[in-house]
């Protein structure tokens, strides 16, 4: 697997329109089928999101990190927020109405269904969220 991209950087919710646009970039220039290409960046995008609303509430260190070959991209991101495994959190009821539904939680339930493999670790204080998609 080749690193397509890398990116460590402060920030909050503001840079993550950069960060996948970037992302995208990245990918397009390796190649990756636009397919795929859009659902990691949507997975991304989700997963960012969410760290910086719910893990900082604001800003705080991030790792971005693409990496690709023929069969696949695997998209790495790390976090120094609260620990939280978001591979646990439930599914909403998706067959409720929507009025019914209480806001949040699709996001991560988006990523369950586009992404092949959604893992969660915890290491030397840092969120690791891994996630493929193959081609």
């Amino acid at each position: 697997m080749k690193e397509i991209y890398h990116a460590d950087l402060i920030g909050n919710e503001d840079v993550v329109t950069e960060i996948v646009a970037d992302l995208k970039d990245a990918m397009d220039a390796a190649f990756i089928a636009p397919h795929v290409n859009q659902q990691v960046q949507l997975a991304c995008e989700e997963a960012l999101t969410n760290i910086f609303l719910h893990g900082y509430a604001g800003e705080g260190w991030l790792s971005v990190s693409c990496v690709a070959d023929n069969r696949g991209v695997t998209l790495i991101l790390s976090d120094k927020a609260r620990a939280y495994d978001p591979t646990l959190t439930k599914d909403p009821d998706i067959d409720q109405k929507l009025e019914d539904r209480p806001i949040g939680g699709l996001g991560i339930h988006l990523i369950r269904e586009m992404m092949d493999e959604f893992t969660y670790q915890r290491s030397d204080d840092k969120n690791i969220i891994t996630m493929v998609k193959r081609e």
